[in-house]
């Protein structure tokens, strides 16, 4: 696989699950700071246009509809084939606008993820996206034995006060699974010595300076490990506002 080097920004990107766009539908998508329409058509295919009719400029993403393997407007029920050509006009049917046509995003889909593949410039896809359990022989991976993240084992948050940082520690922190969200396993938990359940969060979170190496100050999680986190937040607020 070769990749050509770019300081634009270029390649696939995850925009989804499979399960997320189920046959018949249309949904409204925002990627690489643009408004998409993504629909899945009759056949099962999934297809990624630019979101605006180019008749009036009406989102195709609330309230289009597919019909066969295109997605039609709400507004004048224009329809739009997945290589982005206009097929079909109501009112005229026999004569579709040739001129007229969305952008289209190639899509890969693969063990239940969506990749779109964006260049700034509209190019075609430099090089094809890797198989990810296949491509890395160095890293032992049996296909067969992966199951889907979504949605069976995923949950949505939206509009949490939290850094993004937290997220990112929360993974390799297994040593917080135990007191926080009582998992069965206590390997590497350290001893609490008697202290209330509870979670750690970073001195900047708790209203406290950072410094060059992380340090953590304890927080009380009475009710919810996400309402210990909003608290810390706050306080941060106040502190640094």
């Amino acid at each position: 696989m070769k990749v050509l080097f770019t300081w634009k920004v270029t390649g696939w990107f995850m925009i989804g699950w499979s399960a997320e766009f189920p046959v018949g539908e249309v949904r409204p998508i925002r990627y690489f700071g643009e408004d998409l329409v993504a629909y899945r058509d009759e056949s099962g295919g999934l297809h990624v246009l630019s979101g605006h009719c180019e008749h009036l400029g009406a989102h195709i993403g609330h309230g289009g509809k597919v019909v066969g393997d295109c997605v039609e407007c709400p507004f004048h029920g224009w329809r739009w084939g997945p290589d982005g050509t206009n097929r079909y006009i109501p009112y005229q049917p026999d004569r579709p606008n040739k001129a007229l046509r969305l952008s289209v995003y190639p899509v890969r889909e693969q063990y239940g993820c969506v990749f779109a593949w964006h260049q700034p410039d509209g190019k075609e896809p430099q090089w094809e996206l890797p198989d990810l359990f296949h491509k890395f022989p160095q890293f032992n991976t049996d296909s067969d034995a992966y199951y889907r993240p979504y949605p069976e084992f995923s949950r949505r948050a939206e509009h949490e006060p939290a850094h993004p940082q937290i997220v990112a520690e929360n993974g390799p922190d297994s040593a917080h699974f135990h007191c926080v969200h009582g998992g069965n396993s206590d390997a590497g938990v350290p001893e609490l010595g008697g202290r209330r359940r509870g979670m750690a969060v970073p001195h900047r979170l708790a209203g406290r300076a950072a410094t060059t190496r992380t340090r953590w100050r304890f927080i009380s999680t009475a009710t919810s490990p996400v309402s210990a986190l909003r608290s810390a937040c706050s306080r941060a607020r106040r502190t640094t506002g």
